[in-house]
C-alpha cells in the first residue's frame, strides 16, 4: 500500500472535515507544531518509507531527504519552492508540485489590512486611546489615494482589485503583465519611475 502524509498546521489538530477527507483517502495526516513546519531532523525521519508527501514549510535538502527511499512527489501546499531542493529532487526522479495562487486571497486582505491601519493611525490610535489621548489623527480617505503595486501576479491582482473596492487609483508596474488583466482590474500599467512619483502607497 501506498503511504501519503500530509504535513499540515495547526486548524488540523484534533478532528476537521478536512482532516477527514485526508484520511479517507488512506493518507497519513500528521499535524505540524506550527510556522514554519517541521525540524529538520523530524523531517529527516519520516519520510522513510514514504510515497508522497503533501509538505508545508518543511525543508527538503540532501541531509533531510537522506532516508527518502521511496519518495515519488513532493506537494508543496503553498506557492514557492524555496526550500526545495530541485536539483536533487530531479536527479532522484521526485516530482514536486506547489499551489499557484493558494495564498493570494490571505495576503492580498494582509496587505489591505496593512494599508488600512497605516492609513488610518489605527495602531497609533489604539495606543493612544488606551494612554487616555484622545486626540487621534484623523488619517486620510482611500478613495483619494494612489495605490502603486510593483507586480501584479495572483497576489497583485487580488490587492488591486481590494483597492478599487476601496476607490482607490491603482498603478501597476509589471512587464510580464496582461494589458487585458490590467483593463479589467481598472488600473493602469506605469513605468516603475511614474509609479514612484505618483503612488501615494508603494507594495511590492
Amino acid at each position: 500500500m501506498e503511504r501519503v502524509i500530509v504535513t499540515v498546521n495547526m486548524e488540523f489538530r484534533g478532528r476537521s472535515p478536512a482532516r477527514e477527507l485526508f484520511e479517507d483517502a488512506g493518507f497519513e495526516v500528521l499535524a505540524q507544531r506550527g510556522s514554519p513546519g517541521w525540524p529538520d531532523e523530524e523531517t529527516r525521519g519520516k519520510l522513510a518509507g514514504v510515497d508522497a508527501i503533501i509538505a508545508g514549510a518543511e525543508n527538503f535538502n540532501s541531509h533531510t531527504m537522506a532516508n527518502a527511499d521511496r519518495l515519488r512527489i513532493i506537494a508543496r501546499n503553498g506557492v514557492g519552492y524555496d526550500k526545495v531542493n530541485l536539483e536533487l529532487c530531479t536527479e532522484r526522479g521526485v516530482v514536486v508540485t506547489n499551489t499557484p495562487g493558494a495564498m493570494a486571497d490571505a495576503v492580498a486582505d494582509h496587505a489591505i489590512a496593512l494599508l488600512l491601519s497605516m492609513v488610518r493611525h489605527i495602531v497609533g490610535g489604539d495606543r493612544a486611546v488606551k494612554e487616555g489621548d484622545y486626540l487621534v489623527p484623523i488619517g486620510e480617505d482611500l478613495a483619494a489615494m494612489t495605490l502603486g503595486l510593483v507586480g501584479c501576479g495572483h497576489i497583485g491582482a487580488e490587492t488591486a482589485s481590494r483597492a478599487r473596492a476601496f476607490k482607490m487609483r491603482v498603478l501597476v508596474c509589471d512587464p510580464w503583465a496582461q494589458p487585458s488583466l490590467i483593463q479589467e482590474l481598472g488600473a493602469s500599467l506605469v513605468s516603475l519611475e511614474e509609479l514612484q512619483r505618483q503612488a501615494d502607497v508603494i507594495s511590492l
